[in-house]
């Protein structure tokens, strides 16, 4: 079963662009674990990096089919995660 889940993301992004990034989680797709919509990278990863030190500029640059919002999107994700559990 597939399921979406819209995140909520910094003030700094409109009502229209927060409801384009979607975190999808898909067993189809790296075994279910919550990717940004349309990749292949976990939040997981996005995660990892960012404890790891990596700046948002550093991931971006990396992986160029993300943007800014599914960066905050991954973390807004992990904190909604938090808070259900």
């Amino acid at each position: 079963m597939k399921r979406f889940i819209k995140c909520c993301l910094a003030d700094e992004f409109s009502t229209n662009e927060m409801k384009r990034i979607l975190i999808k989680s898909d067993p189809k797709i790296m075994m279910g674990k919550p990717v940004i919509a349309g990749t292949r990278i976990t939040v997981e990863l996005i995660l990892e990096k960012l404890s790891n030190g990596e700046s948002i500029q550093q991931i971006l640059k990396e992986h160029p089919q993300l943007d800014k919002k599914a960066i905050f999107a991954a973390l807004d994700f992990a904190i909604w995660q938090q808070g259900s559990s």
